[in-house]
């Protein structure tokens, strides 16, 4: 893999620990230590069955597979510099680990669980992994957001994408994803994956511009890409 390649990989692989520490931290003061053994594990096959249909893995496997992600990018963040050596396929597994909590939540505390915790939490962790300017206090939402877009066009993410802000609204489109080869799975078409990650990152900024959280949150999938609704609290 080119050293291109891996940078783009890591930085996926460092937005997506974003949001698993935000699921993870308020997991653990609603749902209890060891949410991620008891209740996001026991969900995970169905999403790598969607995404990664070539893996067989049983409950054990992927208690060994996410502690292995998790432990290594742990290990990364304390040692700046460390090299990840993950793939494209690390990155997919990891959409399943996030998957695999909003299908927890969803089940458990309900979707207003994710939309008052859960996203305001990831708000606290992204700052440290966006790049400064996109959470920088002198540059304007629409700016920002723009920003973001080509930050993910620039990582290979995603090829285009589109910002709209009319008043207390906005819409964040992501098109021709690189993950949007599965929008067409049952995970999709059953409602069991309500919001894109790349729309859960959108959100954050949002927060974390406005300093308040957001009123609704929604996601409309397509076969190339998605579209986040946000609609913002009224001053």
């Amino acid at each position: 893999m080119s050293q291109r390649k891996i940078q783009q990989t890591e930085d996926a692989i460092f937005l997506y620990f974003g949001i698993l520490e935000a699921y993870k931290t308020v997991g653990e003061e609603l749902l209890g230590e060891g949410v991620v053994h008891k209740q996001v594990i026991p969900r995970m096959g169905y999403y790598i069955e969607s995404f990664l249909p070539e893996l067989q893995m049983d409950n054990s496997d992927l208690k060994q597979m996410v502690d292995t992600l998790w432990n290594k990018i742990d290990r990364a963040i304390e040692n700046p510099g460390t090299e990840l050596q993950m793939e494209m396929e690390d990155a997919w597994k990891l959409r399943a680990v996030i998957f695999g909590f909003e299908n927890a939540f969803l089940e458990i505390l309900g979707d207003q669980a994710i939309k008052e915790y859960v996203f305001n939490k990831i708000t606290d962790y992204l700052v440290h992994y966006l790049p400064p300017e996109i959470t920088s206090q002198n540059v304007d939402l629409n700016q920002k957001l723009e920003m973001y877009l080509d930050y993910l066009k620039t990582n290979g993410f995603i090829k285009a994408g589109k910002v709209k802000i009319k008043q207390n609204q906005v819409e964040f489109s992501a098109n021709h994803c690189a993950f949007a080869k599965i929008h067409d799975s049952p995970a999709y078409r059953d409602g069991k994956t309500r919001y894109c990650p790349w729309g859960m990152i959108a959100n954050s900024i949002l927060v974390h511009h406005n300093k308040a959280p957001i009123e609704s949150t929604s996601t409309r999938f397509t076969t190339r890409g998605s579209i986040t609704y946000l609609k913002m609290l009224e001053d």
